[in-house]
């Protein structure tokens, strides 16, 4: 995407510069910018966490009830994700850090999502239509944080975990 189309987005993927900072110094591939590849955050239970590290994401577990359909949701800032930690027993929260390709997004800006277009209409446009991933632009429509979706786990890598208190 163009720089004025992110704009329309609400702004630049908030990730993107540290993520690719963290590419370079982890000696990881570059993110490839031209399909929309950034590094987000995923917030998980320790034991769904530890999971995840071993197999990677599963897109069986995906809750059908989620806003945007069942898809696998991750976050550009850390404090959406943390919604979703619960800690271990040293009191210790995991936060996955996922590389993940956005592709051509499907940008959503409706209040009930879940509604309009609906659930089954957004993972049908993502995974049978012309789209890849859907931006979920909360921070235009109820001043919270964006929320990236892909409705295929090939499109995600959980690259680390990090352990916060």
């Amino acid at each position: 995407l163009s720089a004025d189309q992110w704009k329309e987005y609400s702004g630049m993927i908030m990730t993107e510069d540290v993520g690719n900072q963290i590419a370079a110094q982890c000696k990881l591939s570059p993110l490839e910018k031209r399909c929309n590849e950034f590094l987000f955050f995923h917030g998980a239970k320790p034991q769904v966490a530890d999971l995840i590290a071993e197999n990677h994401f599963d897109i069986s577990f995906a809750s059908k009830d989620g806003m945007f359909g069942a898809g696998l949701y991750f976050a550009e800032a850390s404090s959406k994700s943390d919604e979703y930690s619960q800690p271990n027993d040293d009191d210790e929260f995991p936060l996955i850090i996922v590389r993940a390709i956005l592709g051509r997004p499907n940008y959503v800006d409706t209040k009930k999502p879940y509604e309009d277009p609906g659930r089954r209409a957004l993972e049908h446009s993502c995974m049978s239509g012309s789209y890849h991933s859907v931006i979920g632009d909360r921070i235009k429509v109820s001043n919270t944080y964006r929320e990236l979706v892909v409705y295929d786990h090939f499109q995600a890598y959980p690259h680390f975990i990090l352990w916060y208190r």
